[in-house]
């Protein structure tokens, strides 16, 4: 008899907001980071090489994830997505190919002025770097769905997204955070979030320290010096 994915990989659920059927390879992935939330896992790195499907991965897992705390009576979280600029509109395409509508909801642009500015306190102009006090109406930016910045919205508005809950943060070509000492990377790390996973193709060519960034900012605590 033929195996289900169910059978075959441990851990696996197949989301059924998700439209098309993962390989078997994404399935294995897709069921990995179904069983590191359930454990308990604050957050993972999916280091897969250029082309085999972490984009496809992760939203099948954000597709199940809308399920299982939907089932669970957890609260309504955002997701936020962290990427470069150029990388934010192939998130958007490749949701509306994989995804079912009722699992992507409200999608909201959070970066570049013209986006931004529909969710700045009134009276408020500046970033919260330069103004030194949250500058976003963190209310709003909660009844999303979704929520796709950049590193350096996340970084000039660290103050504002501290203090919003999100359900998941997913950190696409994460080496852009794996300088310990950087803005960007306190920012990432002061973001309210119940999961998180790190996506890079490039983790050879990372130092250790590198890496060591990377899960400090994942899995806070789990390598001590």
């Amino acid at each position: 008899a033929t195996l289900s994915p169910q059978d075959k990989y441990t851990g696996f659920s197949l989301p059924h907001g998700l439209l098309n059927q993962p390989k078997d390879h994404q399935i294995e992935g897709i069921g990995w980071l179904q069983e590191a939330w359930s454990v308990g896992y604050s957050g993972v790195l999916l280091a897969d090489d250029m082309g085999l499907g972490k984009t496809f991965q992760t939203l099948g897992f954000l597709s199940w994830l809308v399920e299982k705390r939907k089932s669970l009576g957890l609260p309504d979280r955002p997701i936020m997505f962290v990427a470069p600029t150029t990388l934010l509109g192939n998130w958007e395409a490749e949701a509306k190919i994989h995804l079912d509508e009722s699992v992507r909801g409200k999608v909201c642009f959070l970066y570049g002025a013209k986006n931004i500015k529909p969710f700045r306190k009134t009276g408020m102009t500046g970033s919260d770097v330069t103004s030194g006090i949250p500058t976003l109406d963190v209310k709003q930016l909660g009844n999303t769905q979704w929520i796709l910045t950049t590193y350096q919205t996340m970084r000039d508005y660290h103050l504002s997204l501290a203090q919003l809950p999100l359900a998941c943060v997913v950190f696409d070509e994460m080496q852009n955070i794996k300088n310990l000492t950087s803005l960007t990377t306190n920012a990432a790390q002061s973001l309210n979030k119940e999961f998180s996973i790190g996506l890079t193709g490039t983790p050879v060519e990372n130092s250790l320290a590198d890496l060591w960034t990377l899960y400090d900012t994942l899995m806070p605590g789990m390598l001590q010096p």
